[in-house]
């Protein structure tokens, strides 16, 4: 990320994402101008707590994808019921570097209460409070510990995120697009510098 972006960066994250832009700027601060939190993952909680939230992640059969779809969207799509959609979801959640995750992750690797007061940038905390993934302790875990003086938190009913928002991107002053896929499939950069150029990169 040094050597991509020419400045500091607001970073965005949402859930497991959420964890790792706090990370980053727990380690680089001077890289970090902002950061914008969308209901994210990694607040320390108790050993049986944790393996109930990764518990919703162990994709291993039918019955699995129907008990997570609720979670994951307010209305579930119409076809999420069906088979297709279901292979799809098992697949993804039973790839190799999810699997270790959710079999390996504990309360070690969450972030700690005097790690989050010693986080630098300004920091927008978002929530949905009607969610289902995570639990609301984590919102509460993230407010009572980044410094007041540094945190603007918001709650709604539900948080909704776009992954993809084009008028954003069109707006930016310099982007980094990591891909060409998702997860397994991304990890090399298919281009680092304008919208104009973005535009015209193979891949992207």
């Amino acid at each position: 990320i040094e050597a991509l972006l020419p400045e500091q960066a607001v970073f965005f994250g949402n859930s497991l994402g959420g964890g790792v832009v706090v990370r980053y700027a727990l380690a680089h601060p001077e890289r970090v101008k902002a950061l914008v939190l969308a209901s994210p993952a990694g607040a320390m909680t108790t050993p049986e707590k944790l393996r109930e939230i990764l518990r919703q992640f162990d994709i291993q059969n039918n019955q699995d994808v129907a008990r997570l779809m609720p979670k994951l969207f307010v209305h579930p799509p119409a076809l999420s019921n069906t088979s297709l959609v279901q292979n799809v979801v098992r697949s993804v959640f039973n790839r190799p570097f999810l699997r270790e995750l959710i079999t390996q992750l504990s309360v070690h690797d969450l972030i700690a209460p005097q790690q989050l007061r010693q986080l630098q940038p300004p920091t927008l905390l978002l929530w949905g409070e009607l969610d289902r993934v995570l639990p609301l302790e984590g919102f509460h875990f993230y407010r009572r510990h980044i410094a007041p003086d540094r945190l603007t938190a918001e709650t709604g009913r539900h948080l909704a995120v776009w992954m993809t928002f084009e008028d954003t991107i069109r707006v930016a002053d310099h982007v980094v697009d990591i891909g060409p896929g998702a997860g397994e499939h991304g990890g090399r950069v298919v281009h680092s510098g304008t919208v104009k150029g973005l535009l015209r990169a193979k891949g992207s």
